[in-house]
């Protein structure tokens, strides 16, 4: 199950968003839910290193070490249909905050640019 999922955040990451229309931008404050799942991290060199750790991974077939840095880095898949708040924004990503997100942990989990929108 967690090749499954881990498989689901790979090519959420690594899709070739020049195809796709660009999403509306996001503004701090702005609530909205996702229509497609996102991969979020505490910190947002967390997420930057995950994402480049899988993508090299991909590409050799080795999906282990990615596995094991998505974890160790906090990492957690926001589902499609959660409500979010955009807190804070980098060049990078976006740090939404999910509705079900407790209370006293991180305020926000960093995605990669454009998880907001679609």
């Amino acid at each position: 199950m967690a090749r499954c999922l881990l498989a689901a955040i790979i090519a959420m990451l690594v899709a070739d968003s020049a195809t796709a229309e660009p999403p509306p931008p996001a503004v701090v404050g702005a609530t909205r839910t996702l229509t497609k799942g996102a991969t979020g991290c505490p910190e947002l060199e967390g997420l930057l290193a995950v994402a480049m750790v899988l993508k090299e991974r991909l590409k050799e077939g080795d999906i282990d070490a990615a596995n094991q840095l998505f974890h160790q880095r906090n990492c957690v898949r926001i589902k499609p249909g959660t409500s979010v708040t955009v807190i804070e924004l980098s060049p990078f990503g976006e740090c939404l905050r999910p509705d079900y997100w407790p209370l006293g942990g991180p305020a926000c989990l960093w995605t990669l640019k454009g998880s907001f929108g679609d």
